[in-house]
């Protein structure tokens, strides 16, 4: 009967993962009505005493600001070891045991846990780098408009945005840990800048690759989920814009420097 936080998203308690105290936990009867509510203790623990035995209930994990529940009934887990309550709803259903002890420190049964993941933030800006040097310089434009969208490490999309008035993106419920990748999509007529020059400051230097505009990533291992001030304010993109040049050769056959009427291209 324990909360905590599942630092490397496997679903199960693992040592050195840490209990997480203050959680609400609700009871429900069979009606779905509220008959009981505590918290986490500093070790993560709580209990319901007084259940009926046999009798169907529903706990409910409310989950913290910036959190959101580990995978549930992972395959091969230890049962009392891995988390119950899915992310969607955090209720688990159950049958009170039959019979019991009604013990407060050792619970008749003890196996209906959650696990917590920290959720953080990832954004930054796309630019007009004007002197192609790789950074932001004083002067150089934001762009607003640019799409930018976020994969999961299985290549799943799972996010997209735009860029604000200020060419600033952000993307906020990232999986703490987890690995991810962010897409620039460069608008018509643009290209990539070049990335991550030698000497750079990784804040202002641009990072994703002209050929695929994608940067690979692991997300911060805490933070505070802000999308004002993202906990990954690193992974930048600046543009260059494309032009073109051309004109005619021709046979300047009266050799007066000039395209005359009659001389062939």
């Amino acid at each position: 009967m324990i909360m905590w936080l599942d630092t490397n998203r496997d679903g199960l308690q693992s040592d050195g993962e840490d209990p997480v105290s203050g959680v609400v936990v609700n009871l429900y009867d069979a009606a779905g009505v509220l008959v009981g509510t505590t918290t986490t203790n500093d070790d993560g623990f709580y209990v319901f005493t007084d259940l009926l035995a046999g009798a169907a209930y529903t706990i409910e994990f409310v989950k913290p600001d910036g959190t959101t529940l580990t995978t549930p009934n992972v395959a091969g887990g230890d049962d009392a070891l891995d988390s119950d309550a899915p992310a969607d709803t955090g209720k688990v259903e159950f049958i009170a045991p039959a019979s019991s002890t009604n013990s407060a420190s050792e619970p008749d049964n003890p196996t209906i846990d959650a696990g917590l993941v920290t959720l953080v933030s990832v954004g930054d800006y796309v630019w007009l780098d004007t002197n192609r040097d790789g950074l932001q310089s004083d002067g150089e434009d934001q762009v607003s408009g640019v799409v930018v969208n976020l994969y999961d490490a299985a290549g799943v999309l799972v996010g997209t945005t735009t860029t604000n008035d200020d060419g600033f993106y952000v993307f906020t419920d990232l999986l703490a840990g987890a690995a991810y990748t962010i897409e620039f999509v460069k608008p018509d007529g643009t290209t990539l800048t070049t990335p991550n020059v030698a000497g750079g400051d990784d804040a202002l230097d641009s990072d994703a690759p002209a050929d695929t505009g994608k940067v690979e990533f692991i997300a911060p291992a805490s933070g505070t989920n802000s999308a004002s001030e993202p906990d990954n304010p690193t992974i930048d993109a600046g543009l260059v814009t494309l032009v073109s040049v051309g004109d005619y050769v021709w046979l300047d056959t009266n050799r007066d420097g000039l395209q005359s009427d009659g001389e062939d291209r």
